[in-house]
């Protein structure tokens, strides 16, 4: 337990090699000197006192619970972000954040929140490990208050704990999320212009965080073959090297609501494609296989689009085993 005084300074006089699980190491003798402390960090800097304090124990944790309490915290609020970063970090994938939010005071009719509250309850739309455990809806009398902010009924505590203790049981995996996959393939030409549509206008109202995953399967091409009125197969547009980019890949998107899976695979009208096209007839049955050669010979261009698809879609049947789309 570490106490962390909202924006102020939480302190210590114990370095991580001395703390073995919940017992702290002192030595032996009158003269052990325990005055003062010998590490200190300020509210907003939790996201270092996680990093470089608490990652150093000899047993990771496998949850971390936080809260800002009454204490002055805006500038814990203004860093939450890295804040919930470092913990990740030291937490691994399988592991828990909580933030606690603020009880109810004596004379409010509900619990009133901090800043550091709103921005921790933002956060968790956005954070897929992240838990906001709001103040549970307890019947509290005036009477049971010690003054106008802690309890003095030990039933209210113990209430308060047995819901958090509860929200520490429920598994990751246990919450409710759905994943949905979006294939995007072909050449990259409009691209530039309509990536930002694509997620804001198609994506996110399809699979808005945090009760949906995004996974985006992307197969592009730098190269092209558009539509001719003198040539029925097509104008082969060549690679354009100034264009290349890792699209999608800075998406202004919640972290870890966006999944994207960029396929190797080739350029439209290349030798590279005509290979990917004899592979997947090869893996076709016979008669299948008949008929994808006939559409490729008698339309090629038309073939390439619907083979992009196809190629893809390999690929969403190997996520389906990971993930219930």
């Amino acid at each position: 337990y570490i106490q962390l005084p909202g924006d102020n300074m939480a302190h210590g006089r114990f370095s991580p090699e001395e703390c073995s699980l919940a017992k702290v190491s002192i030595a032996d003798g009158p003269d052990k000197d325990t005055s003062g402390y010998t590490w200190g960090y300020m509210g907003e800097d939790s996201d270092k006192l996680i990093s470089e304090y608490v990652s150093q124990f000899s047993r990771k944790p496998s949850a971390i619970v936080m809260n800002a309490g009454m204490w002055p915290n805006e500038g814990i609020a203004s860093n939450l972000g890295n804040i919930f970063k470092a913990a990740k970090d030291v937490l691994g994938s399988e592991g828990k954040m909580i933030w606690r939010a603020t009880s109810k005071r004596k004379h409010d009719l509900v619990a009133s929140t901090s800043p550091a509250d709103d921005a921790a309850k933002d956060w968790s739309y956005r954070l897929p490990y992240l838990t906001y455990h709001a103040f549970p809806k307890l019947e509290i009398s005036p009477s049971e208050y010690f003054d106008d902010n802690h309890f003095g009924n030990s039933r209210i505590y113990r209430e308060w704990n047995a819901d958090l203790i509860q929200a520490l049981g429920t598994s990751l995996e246990a919450r409710k999320r759905s994943h949905r996959v979006f294939i995007i393939v072909g050449a990259v030409r409009t691209l530039h212009q309509t990536e930002e549509s694509i997620l804001e206008n198609m994506i996110f109202p399809i699979c808005p965080p945090p009760d949906c995953v995004s996974h985006l399967v992307l197969h592009l091409s730098y190269a092209d073959n558009r539509p001719s009125t003198e040539n029925h197969d097509g104008e082969s547009i060549s690679a354009d090297g100034d264009k290349r980019r890792d699209f999608f890949e800075n998406a202004s998107w919640a972290e870890g609501y966006l999944s994207v899976h960029r396929l190797d695979g080739y350029e439209i009208g290349s030798q590279g494609e005509q290979s990917a096209m004899d592979v997947m007839e090869k893996e076709e049955p016979e008669e299948v296989a008949k008929r994808m050669k006939i559409f490729r010979i008698s339309d090629p261009r038309r073939y390439s689009m619907w083979f992009a698809r196809a190629w893809a879609w390999r690929h969403v049947l190997k996520l389906h085993d990971l993930f219930d789309f």
